[in-house]
């Protein structure tokens, strides 16, 4: 799946590098409007345990914060 998702453009001004554990995709994230970074999130959630957020923090503290409430959900069917 890396190999797969390192050659996908998300950004015009993306970076790809390798890293001994797979590779780093980064890009400039929009935090405005009420659903901020909501693509990225959508992304992020869609690979699980498989991806890391290594910054911003704030975008790390938006994925925690719905995983959270997803397993709040899971815990309450």
């Amino acid at each position: 799946m890396a190999d797969l998702l390192a050659d996908r453009n998300f950004h015009p001004e993306q970076k790809v590098t390798s890293r001994p554990d797979g590779f780093e995709i980064s890009f400039p994230v929009s935090a405005t409007g009420n659903r901020p970074c909501y693509h990225v999130r959508q992304w992020i959630l869609s690979m699980g345990a498989d991806v890391s957020i290594l910054e911003p923090k704030e975008l790390k503290d938006i994925v925690k914060k719905e995983v959270k409430q997803m397993a709040k959900v899971l815990r309450e069917k």
